[in-house]
């Protein structure tokens, strides 16, 4: 393969030896695929357990509180399925950004996963009784393997060198093509989600206790479990990956990233739950519609915040960026 002329001197063109071929690229694309199958099983199971709990099914002595765990799982696997369908879409339209956001939807997806799994291989028989619960425990767990298997193997195959140094060398023989522009930086991403996070988790905190939820007698350890998670494990590290983000220091920015992605599920979930909860009227101060308002979009901040991040970690991987950077090798 004759060399490419790159946009500079210092984006010189890899050797034909060093582009790589493109086959764990394909065999991620392929195990994402099956970890997007995973998880419309274990979600698809979850709804079903949920509607069967609150149904009063079994040997559940509060249905309506007993199905929050299995409806939050399966948020959770939607969330991440959809997610990697995103993320599979980007990276067959050949953007790095794909690949970037597989791996990371893998690292904040399996262990939620595994907790599913832990639920439908122990929790059944209390939620469901007799043959309804293993019929349903099966299903389950099956969508559990295909999705830990297709996660696992996706962020392996797509975060391994070969892999990535295909993808990259299309990407920076694309952009000297075309003259796109230069690479974006990740700073602002992630600044900018953090802010979005810290409005989205104030709106939250502030209008809960006003809505359906203000009969629940936890409601006040909740909102605090949820203050501490959003300022200790969300909002701090997501300041410290920012500002290591703008400094250069990439390792820091994603070793403060993981723990954000592993708990913003949560607030999305709960911001669900606002929703459901303030359907009721039973004397909340705000009207139901004004809080499912606020709730729908208190999650869609949320949401917004985990693409922010993952925005920001595929910047900090962009091919461009990263052969500026004294020609480092593509990475994560």
């Amino acid at each position: 393969m004759a060399p490419f002329p790159y946009p500079s001197p210092s984006l010189a063109a890899p050797a034909a030896s060093r582009v790589g071929s493109p086959a764990p690229l394909y065999c991620g694309l392929a195990a994402a695929m099956v970890a997007v199958v995973g998880l419309l099983f274990t979600t698809g199971t979850g709804v079903m357990v949920t509607v069967l709990i609150a149904r009063g099914t079994g040997e559940a002595t509060d249905p309506a509180g007993d199905a929050l765990a299995p409806g939050m799982l399966a948020a959770v696997d939607a969330l991440a399925c959809a997610g990697l369908l995103v993320a599979v879409g980007l990276l067959a339209a050949g953007k790095d950004a794909g690949r970037s956001a597989i791996v990371w939807l893998a690292v904040m997806a399996l262990p939620w996963v595994v907790v599913t799994g832990l639920f439908f291989g122990l929790g059944m028989e209390v939620a469901l009784d007799g043959r309804r619960a293993y019929d349903v425990a099966i299903l389950g767990l099956g969508g559990v393997a295909l999705a830990v298997l297709g996660l696992l193997a996706g962020a392996v195959l797509l975060g391994i060198r070969p892999g990535r140094r295909w993808l990259a060398h299309r990407v920076l023989v694309r952009h000297a093509a075309t003259g796109a522009g230069t690479a974006p930086s990740p700073r602002p991403r992630f600044l900018t989600g953090l802010a979005v996070i810290v409005a989205a988790g104030a709106l939250l905190l502030a209008v809960a206790p006003l809505s359906g939820m203000h009969a629940d007698p936890d409601l006040a350890v909740t909102l605090a479990v949820l203050a501490v998670v959003h300022v200790v494990f969300v909002s701090a590290p997501l300041l410290v990956a920012g500002l290591g983000a703008g400094a250069g220091r990439v390792v820091l920015a994603r070793a403060f990233s993981v723990a954000p992605l592993l708990m913003l599920p949560v607030l999305v979930v709960f911001g669900l739950f606002l929703g459901a909860a303030s359907a009721r009227n039973d004397g909340a101060v705000l009207p139901p519609a004004v809080s499912i308002v606020v709730s729908g979009l208190v999650t869609l901040a949320f949401l917004a915040g985990v693409a922010l991040v993952l925005a920001g970690l595929a910047a900090l991987a962009d091919p461009r960026a990263q052969h500026r950077r004294a020609g480092q090798r593509p990475s994560l």
